[in-house]
């Protein structure tokens, strides 16, 4: 995630100062780091309810398509 907002920090910067319309790409970036971000967030959580029903669950960590800051 970290990486996906190092990317988006100077796209953000060129729009705000108006530089060169990045608007659609910012936008799009954005919205991937948004969905990463609320994804992997559910993912924890599916996680922790798991080990609550079991401690000793095997957790199989969640695969995520490569992103387009990488």
């Amino acid at each position: 995630m970290k990486q996906g907002f190092d990317h988006l920090r100077p796209i953000w910067a060129a729009v705000r100062e108006g530089s060169v319309d990045k608007s659609d790409e910012l936008q799009a970036v954005a919205t991937e780091v948004w969905q990463f971000r609320t994804q992997l967030q559910k993912d924890i959580v599916a996680m922790k309810l798991k080990l609550a029903e079991d401690p000793a669950a095997k957790l199989n960590l969640p695969d995520y398509a490569l992103f387009s800051w990488q």
